[in-house]
C-alpha cells in the first residue's frame, strides 16, 4: 500500500508505512485493552501481597509459587554455521532450562557433528533426534518435539537464530500469573553475521504502542493486532505452556507450510491472556537460505493468509476490520511479490464477505467457583478439564482467596486459565466477560454479584456448574 501511494519517494513511503502500521495496531485494541502497564520492571511484574503478580497495581490476579520446567526445542535443517551459537545463546540465559530436545531433520550439511560437539559436556539433560530421510515440514518437527517435552513452558528455537541472555529471565515471571498462556518479545531482525539490520522489527517499533510491556486477553489481541498480522514473526520470540493437543489440531498445524505458527498461537492462548515485554528481545537471522524469504514468492503464502483468517473466525469470531486488514496486508505483500496480475486474483470476489461468513464453533465458557468442599472443588475442575479436552477454551474464576487458588492448581489442566472474581469485579462484569468473548457461564452455588442480568443483558447463556448441566446444554453451547 506504501508503494502504490507514494511509488517514487522513499521518505513520504517509509511515513505512510509508519502510519499504516499504527493503524494496524491499535485497530480494535487500544479500545478492547484493559490491562495495559506502562511500569513493568525489567526483572518482571509487580508483585501483590495478597493475590501475587498485579498487571497494573489495580488489577490482582493469583500467583503461581512453583517453580516452572522450561523445555527448548531445536528443529534444525542445514544450520550448522549458526548450531554454536543458538545452543549457547540458550545455555547462557539467566534462568536454567531443564531439558533440551534437538531434532535434525536429516540434514546434508555438518549440523550432526556440531550437534553432538555441543552437547557432550553440558549439565542440561538432552535428547537428540536424527532424521534419516527429511520430514518436508518444519511443523512436523514440531509435533515431535511438543510430543517429546515434559517441561511447563515450551521454548521454541529456531536453530539460526539467537537472543539475549535476559530473554528468558524477563518472560517466565509472566507465567506465575495462571491466566497468561503466552508471553512474547521484541524481536529484530539481523543479518549472516549477527548486524541487527536497520529499520529491524518495523512493527514492533513504529510507535509508542510497542514501548511498554502489556498484558491483555487473547479474544482482544486476535481481534486486534494479531488479527490483523502475525506479530510474532519469529517464534523464538515466544514462550507458552505446554498443553495436551488433540490429534485435529497436529494434523491442521502439519498442513499448514508457512503459516502454522500464526496458527499455533492462537490455539496455546486458548481463553487466557497474552503477555509481550519489550525487553524480552529475539534475534531473526535473514540470509539467503531463510525459507520466510523465500515463502513470500509462493502463492500457497497468501492462499495460507485466507485460511488463517478463517480460523481465527472459527476461535475467536475475529472482527471485520482486523480481517479487512489482514486480507489487505497479504494482498500487498502478493502484489509487492509476484505482482499486479496475481494481487487481482488474489482479491477476486467478495474474498472478506466470504471469510466472514465464518462461524465460530469453540466456546469460552466462564466458570465461577466460590470456597467449597474438597468434592465440590474436585467436581468443578474435573468438568473444566473435560470442557477443555474437547477443544473448548476455559477460564475458571475463583471467588475465594489463595488457598483456594492452591487447592484448584493441581487439579486444573494448564490449558485452563484462572482468574480471582475480584478481577471482574473491578473491571465490571460486562467489560470482562466481552473482553474475553465469554460463550457460556457455569455458576456452582452462588452468582457474583449480578453476573446473572449481565448474562441475559449480553445473550450469554447461564448454566450449572455439573457435568450433566453442561451435557444437557452441549448442543445449545455448539454453533
Amino acid at each position: 500500500m506504501a508503494y502504490i501511494r507514494h511509488p517514487l519517494k522513499s521518505s513520504k513511503r517509509k511515513l505512510f508505512r509508519g502510519r499504516l502500521v499504527e493503524a494496524i495496531e491499535f485497530n480494535g485494541f487500544q479500545r478492547r485493552q484493559f490491562a495495559g502497564t506502562k511500569s513493568v520492571p525489567h526483572s518482571g511484574p509487580p508483585q501483590n501481597a495478597k493475590y501475587g503478580i498485579s498487571v497494573d497495581g489495580e488489577l490482582p490476579v493469583f500467583r503461581d509459587k512453583r517453580t516452572p520446567r522450561i523445555s527448548v526445542i531445536i528443529p534444525n535443517y542445514n544450520h550448522a554455521a549458526f548450531l554454536q551459537e543458538r545452543i549457547r545463546s540458550i545455555l547462557d540465559q539467566e534462568i536454567e532450562v531443564s531439558e533440551l530436545i534437538i531434532l535434525d531433520d536429516a540434514s546434508t550439511d555438518d549440523s550432526r557433528n556440531v550437534i553432538l560437539e555441543m552437547t557432550r559436556d553440558i549439565s542440561v539433560p538432552v535428547k537428540l533426534v536424527f532424521n534419516e530421510m527429511n520430514s518436508g515440514s518444519i511443523f512436523r518437527q514440531w509435533q515431535k518435539g511438543f510430543e517429546l517435552a515434559k517441561g511447563d513452558l515450551i521454548w521454541l528455537c529456531e536453530s539460526d537464530d539467537t537472543c539475549d541472555p535476559r530473554f528468558l529471565g524477563t518472560l517466565v515471571p509472566y507465567f506465575s500469573d495462571p491466566s497468561v498462556m503466552m508471553a512474547f518479545g521484541r524481536i529484530e531482525s539481523i543479518d549472516r553475521e549477527g548486524i541487527v539490520a536497520p529499520q529491524s522489527g518495523l512493527p514492533l517499533s513504529a510507535s509508542k504502542f510497542w514501548g511498554a510491556p502489556i498484558i491483555a486477553s487473547a479474544y482482544s489481541w486476535f481481534n486486534g493486532p494479531f488479527g490483523n498480522k502475525n506479530i510474532v514473526a519469529n517464534v523464538g520470540g515466544c514462550l507458552f505452556r505446554r498443553q495436551e493437543f488433540s490429534l485435529d489440531i497436529f494434523s491442521e498445524l502439519t498442513s499448514y507450510r508457512i503459516c502454522g505458527d500464526w496458527y499455533l498461537y492462537s490455539r496455546v492462548a486458548r481463553g487466557g491472556r497474552i503477555a509481550y515485554d519489550p525487553n524480552a528481545k529475539a534475534y531473526f537471522r535473514v540470509h539467503t537460505s531463510n525459507s520466510s524469504k523465500a515463502s513470500l514468492k509462493t502463492e500457497s503464502f497468501y492462499n495460507e493468509h485466507v485460511r488463517i483468517a478463517q480460523a481465527l473466525r472459527r476461535h475467536y469470531e475475529v472482527n471485520k476490520s482486523a480481517i479487512r486488514l489482514l486480507l489487505q496486508n497479504a494482498w500487498a505483500i502478493c502484489v509487492a511479490n509476484l505482482g499486479y496480475a496475481a494481487g487481482r486474483e488474489f482479491a477476486q470476489g467478495r474474498l472478506i464477505g466470504e471469510v466472514m461468513k465464518t462461524p465460530r464453533n469453540i466456546n469460552h465458557v466462564l466458570l465461577i467457583l466460590g470456597a467449597c468442599d474438597d468434592q465440590a472443588v474436585a467436581a468443578v475442575c474435573r468438568l473444566a478439564n473435560l470442557v477443555s479436552g474437547r477443544g473448548d477454551d476455559v477460564t475458571v474464576l475463583l471467588s475465594g482467596d489463595a488457598t483456594l487458588f492452591d487447592r484448584v492448581r493441581g487439579l486444573l489442566s494448564p490449558s485452563v486459565s484462572i482468574l480471582p472474581s475480584i478481577f471482574a469485579e473491578r473491571m465490571g462484569l460486562y467489560p470482562f466477560l466481552t473482553e474475553f468473548g465469554i460463550t457460556a457461564v457455569g455458576v456452582a452455588d452462588n452468582e457474583i454479584g449480578g453476573i446473572g442480568g449481565v448474562c441475559r443483558s449480553l445473550r450469554i447463556p447461564l448454566l450449572s456448574s455439573s457435568a450433566e448441566g453442561f451435557d444437557h446444554s452441549a448442543g445449545r453451547l455448539r454453533k
